[in-house]
Formats: C-alpha cells, sequence, structure tokens
C-alpha cells in the first residue's frame, strides 16, 4: 500500500498484491518511487503513480534495503558467517542501483530499468561486527554502521573504497561517548556533517531499540575521518588536534566536491559548469586555505604546499601566497607561485 504525503489528484494512493505464497521483506522510499525485495528473490520497484520497473533478480538473501534520490541499495548474505574461531563476522554484500527517474536519458528506458551503478562487500572487518544501519545524507552518499560503533562512507571517486567517517569508541566529540556496554547508538541518518543518533540502553542487543513513547531525543554527533592527532610538527597538543580538526573539515567538503563532480560526468549534467563550478570551487578552497593557515602557524610549510597544489582557483593562489609572506615564508611564497603558473598554463 502506498500513500503519498503530497499529491496533486485525489486517487494517489494505490495497492500492489503480491502472487500467493509471496510476501515482502523489505522496502525503500526514494525520490518518487520506492522499492520491496519479496521472499521469492525479486527487489521490484514502482513510480509513486504505481508504474511498475522491470522486476530485478535479488543478488541474494536481502539484509536490508535503502533508497534516496534516485539511489537503491540492497544489502544481501554474501556468503555464511565466519566461524567462532575466525571471529564470528557476517559475510555481506552490497549492490548499488540507480532507479533513473529522467525518462529523458535513452540508456534508462524511459525510466523503466533500473542499472546498476556498483557492488561489493560492507566492511564488517572485527570479532563479531554485525551491520547496525545503512542509509544515504542528502548528497547521496552511501553510509554503514556497524556494532563496533564505525561509520564508513562509500568513496564518491570509485564507489568500491569504503572510508572510515566516524569511530564513536575513538572520537573526541563528547556526544559519541557511552556510558556503559549496556547502551549503544542507534543511528537515525545522516546530515550535514553529522550523525543523527539516540542513545539506546538494555542488557541484551534486542533490548537497545528506541521508544515510541515518549519519542526520543535525538543527538547530533560530529563526523569525523578518522585521522590520527598530529605529532611533532611544532606547536602545542591543543594546536595539533585543531589542525587534525580542520583537516578532516576539508576532507568532507573534498568527499562532497568529488561527488558532485562524479554525478556530472555520468549524467553529463550542467549542474556545476560556469558559476556553479566556480561556487562549489571556491568553497573547498575555503577550507583548504583555512587547514593552510593553520600548517603555517604550526611550521608545517610541507604540509602547507601539498595543501596550495590542490586549490583550484587564481585568486586562492594569491591568497596562500600572501599568507606565507605573512609567515615570512618567502620560498614556500615562491613554490605556490611556481604551482599557480603551472595551473594556469595547463
Amino acid at each position: 500500500f502506498y500513500k503519498p504525503f503530497e499529491a496533486w489528484a485525489h486517487n494517489s494512493e494505490w495497492t500492489m498484491s503480491l502472487p500467493k505464497g509471496d510476501s515482502v521483506e523489505c522496502v525503500a522510499v526514494g525520490d518518487h518511487w520506492c522499492a520491496a525485495s519479496t521472499s521469492s528473490g525479486f527487489v521490484r520497484c514502482f513510480r509513486s503513480s504505481g508504474l511498475q520497473l522491470t522486476p530485478m533478480l535479488s543478488p541474494g538473501p536481502v539484509v536490508a534495503m535503502a533508497a534516496s534520490g534516485s539511489s537503491l541499495v540492497v544489502v544481501y548474505h554474501k556468503g555464511s558467517p565466519m566461524s567462532p574461531a575466525q571471529g564470528g563476522t557476517q559475510q555481506l554484500g552490497f549492490v548499488l542501483y540507480d532507479v533513473d527517474t529522467n525518462p529523458s536519458n535513452p540508456l534508462s528506458c524511459v525510466g523503466l530499468v533500473p542499472r546498476e551503478t556498483t557492488r561489493g562487500n560492507l566492511p564488517l572487518a572485527g570479532t563479531d561486527n554485525l551491520l547496525e544501519w545503512i542509509g544515504f545524507d542528502e548528497m547521496q552518499r552511501l553510509y554503514s554502521f556497524d556494532s563496533q560503533g564505525r561509520l564508513f562512507c562509500l568513496s564518491p571517486n570509485d564507489l568500491k573504497t569504503w572510508m572510515l567517517s566516524m569511530d564513536t569508541k575513538n572520537s573526541r566529540d563528547p556526544k559519541a561517548t557511552l556510558r556503559s556496554n549496556e547502551e549503544a547508538h542507534w543511528i537515525v541518518g545522516i546530515s550535514r556533517g553529522h550523525a543523527m543518533s539516540t542513545v539506546c540502553k538494555g542488557r541484551e542487543k534486542v533490548d537497545r531499540q528506541p521508544r515510541t513513547s515518549p519519542k526520543p531525543l535525538l543527538t547530533q554527533i560530529a563526523l569525523g575521518s578518522g585521522l590520527l592527532l598530529q605529532r611533532g610538527n611544532g606547536g602545542s597538543n591543543g594546536g595539533a588536534d585543531q589542525l587534525s580538526m580542520l583537516e578532516g573539515k576539508f576532507l568532507r567538503k573534498a568527499t562532497a566536491y568529488s561527488q558532485q563532480r562524479r554525478y556530472e560526468q555520468e549524467t553529463e549534467a550542467s549542474m556545476l559548469s560556469g558559476s556553479m563550478l566556480v561556487k562549489a570551487q571556491a568553497v573547498l578552497d575555503r577550507e583548504n586555505l583555512q587547514l593552510m593557515q593553520s600548517c603555517l602557524k604550526s611550521e608545517n610549510s610541507t604540509m602547507a604546499l601539498d595543501l596550495a597544489s590542490r586549490l583550484h582557483l587564481e585568486k586562492s593562489f594569491v591568497i596562500a601566497m600572501k599568507l606565507a609572506r605573512t609567515m615570512n615564508q618567502e620560498t614556500l611564497a615562491t613554490k605556490m607561485y611556481e604551482l599557480m603558473q603551472m595551473r594556469m598554463e595547463a
């Protein structure tokens, strides 16, 4: 049964009946479409109008599904769990689909044939490690959270590499700290660089679920990037901590920019052309320059030059050179100028 939140037609609700003996095991809702995996081993997608897409054979016994925009991820049992001697870890695979809602795209066959984007294994290394949550952020980046309190993001560069985004057991954010082994984070979603979580408590894992009443309070936990705290670069420990924080922020912006560029290349869209591209590059350069300034304060000229090689705009190079000269780093400023010249010639 499908009921939209908003509809222009009075008969926008619809119902589908599965064949006898078949049942729905998992559902997900995307942008103007929804999906259901069934006990007969199919993944069925439907437009919000009720129009059916071509049914797909599920890659294996489905564990979970999540959707956002035109993206659908299906998590499935790829093999039997490891033996207790091997750690008892589950072997879960995933397939990422693009349920294209653009009928003008000739590759989508008027938007009725889903397309596999990538597939791989979930990052579940460790003893007795389980999948706790999987979902997308507002930019359709895929995240996975495991029972060891680690949040991973699927790299938008190759859609194969899982990057550590948060480790609640080693996080410097006090909101991530749990008071006992009976507590656990229940992830609700990822948004604007934060994990939205509510803490659940129970002696048994099955009891660690949020209450329906009263409504549980959500906590925003800042995403890190799994970076190590730098030492030996001059300055106090507080300065090193700030450098690590800025570096993590810069990496999150870089990941977001990479996601936008990949989308542009795949869809041949002009989303980041012209002024919008310059704006996106300016945002990334601004984070880069803040990190560079922190490096110069801690007398880490090597990293500052490395960061300068990742600038996009000519005016960003000019600001970087001014920062170097302000810190009496004339040699560094000269090297930055050479980088700018090479970039402009390219």
